[in-house]
């Protein structure tokens, strides 16, 4: 039984992070494709789209999950993350950074970098780095406690009926 969840787990857990590997590309695209209205609204406007602009353009999106109508844009430099500063370091002015919130947690387009938070390294994706590793530990772990539960089951007690 052992061997069939980890048989069961291992093929889901491929197909999964193959799942968020191909929506990070869906993302990427998004931040891609914002990042070049951005730009030529700059070139033409000689300024950033106000959030209001943002949206009225993203809102040309399909409605789906990924799409860069659920992208946020900030171009106040002090309202950026800590976490995107170490990143890619101190923003210059007339950066803005996107945002996404994949649903556990968020990317982020960095202007300044022309870079995203996106991995798409599937090794990022596992609990300990490999497909097999996770495997093993659930394996390991559904073993120790099929054998715990084993050893701790009571014992069936004899009743005085059964005495006659």
């Amino acid at each position: 039984m052992t061997g069939l969840f980890g048989i069961t787990l291992l093929i889901g857990e491929e197909r999964t992070v193959n799942h968020t590997i191909e929506r990070s590309r869906t993302i990427e695209t998004g931040f891609r494709d914002a990042a070049d209205y951005i730009q030529n609204f700059q070139t033409t406007q000689d300024r950033l789209p106000s959030k209001s602009e943002f949206s009225e353009w993203s809102s040309r999106f399909p409605e789906h999950v990924d799409s860069p109508r659920h992208f946020d844009l900030e171009s106040r430099v002090d309202h950026f993350p800590e976490e995107v500063i170490k990143k890619f370091g101190p923003a210059k002015g007339g950066s803005y950074l996107l945002s996404y919130w994949r649903g556990e947690w968020t990317e982020y387009y960095a202007s300044w970098a022309n870079r995203s938070t996106i991995s798409f390294d599937a090794r990022r994706y596992y609990f300990l780095g490999s497909n097999f590793a996770d495997v093993m530990s659930m394996v390991v772990l559904t073993g120790i406690f099929a054998i715990l539960a084993i050893k701790t089951w009571p014992k069936p007690q004899r009743s005085a009926w059964d005495l006659r």
